[in-house]
């Protein structure tokens, strides 16, 4: 949330600032702010933070109820602006998406087909922590401690998986008239 475009308006005017938001979570970190309470969420500090910088009141609305902002965010104005930060940001993100890839470009061999081998699929597990976790805990046979809540996925991939020969954590189904594979 950015304040600086009205922050003369906030900071001079005799009236506390509201500011009507449909995050429950930004209202219930203001109550908790207010009680002493903090939290460790780098996103929700900065909110915080510049909440408390201008003094401003947050209170929830849900967003059914805010009209105004449920049309803007439906209905955007087109922007003509070549330097305008937000049109900036969403060329540069669709320019880092993969783009579909048609059957001729794969035949003409121009482009190779993504996650086609095991050892590419074996390097992109390597980069979740859930899947790591639950890798190391199915080499040594352990299973996460009951008191730990916040592994579900690990847990779950305990239930299914099981580790393949070359190192590849991998589902077991049986589907009938399916290949066993």
């Amino acid at each position: 949330m950015d304040l600086r475009p009205c922050r003369h308006s906030a900071q001079q005017s005799r009236h506390r600032t509201t500011i009507l938001t449909d995050s429950k979570p930004c209202v219930d970190a203001i109550r908790k702010l207010s009680k002493g309470q903090f939290s460790l969420s780098a996103r929700v500090t900065t909110f915080l933070s510049v909440v408390s910088r201008y003094q401003c009141e947050v209170n929830h609305v849900k967003g059914t109820d805010n009209i105004f902002a449920d049309f803007q965010s439906r209905n955007t104005v087109c922007c003509e602006d070549q330097s305008c930060q937000v049109c900036l940001f969403v060329h540069r993100l669709e320019e880092s998406v993969v783009r579909s890839v048609s059957v001729k470009d794969i035949l003409d061999g121009t482009i190779k087909i993504p996650f086609t081998s095991r050892a590419a699929w074996r390097s992109a597990q390597e980069e979740c922590p859930d899947i790591r976790q639950a890798k190391a805990q199915l080499k040594q046979g352990t299973y996460p401690s009951k008191k730990v809540t916040n592994r579900r996925d690990v847990k779950r991939y305990l239930q299914l998986c099981t580790i393949s020969r070359d190192g590849l954590l991998t589902v077991k189904r049986s589907e009938k008239f399916a290949p066993a594979l």
